[in-house]
């Protein structure tokens, strides 16, 4: 059986594919009108010091990163969609981090596969295919964090944002 953190990261790895999808488009729409503006076929391209490569384009980065030639940077007519693309970027990374954390509170102390079905809330439980056929033995998930007051307020702002990350993988 996985350790916890080993769940932990299955669970958001597919949690946040269709948002991982959705930046992925918008880097190589970006990386495409990048393209167009310099008037080459471009493999990515950086900005503010970090590299955007388009899932299409990994395996001709990794031949340039070998040859050691750098990416072109992003052209100053696309400097505001790329605000927005770091913002989406910076406020996906926020919402990773905190359910993390919640998740590693709701399963560190879960042994069984049974015990993990009844640790996550009922929008996870699709996402892990080992627990997912199981049925809830126990009504409340925050059973593990029922006296850490503040686990527990985190888990009730935290919930509507899972919910939505579900949702969004049916969506995109």
């Amino acid at each position: 059986m996985l350790n916890s953190s080993e769940w932990i990261d299955a669970i958001i790895k597919r949690l946040f594919s269709a948002e991982d999808r959705r930046l992925d488009g918008v880097v190589e729409e970006l990386n495409r009108k990048n393209s167009a503006l310099k008037g080459k076929q471009l493999f990515g391209f950086m900005h503010m010091g970090q590299r955007y490569v388009p899932s299409c384009y990994k395996a001709q980065q990794i031949a340039l990163a070998r040859s050691r030639q750098p990416l072109p940077t992003l052209s100053f007519e696309l400097q505001a969609e790329a605000r927005n693309l770091v913002s989406d970027f910076n406020k996906i990374d926020l919402d990773k981090s905190q359910i993390q954390q919640l998740l590693f509170k709701l399963l560190y102390q879960a042994n069984t596969l049974q015990q993990i079905r009844d640790a996550l809330p009922e929008c996870l439980s699709p996402l892990v295919p080992e627990v997912s056929k199981l049925r809830r033995q126990t009504d409340d998930p925050t059973w593990f964090i029922r006296n850490d007051a503040r686990a527990l307020k985190q888990y009730k702002k935290l919930l509507p944002k899972i919910e939505m990350y579900a949702m969004s993988r049916m969506i995109y």
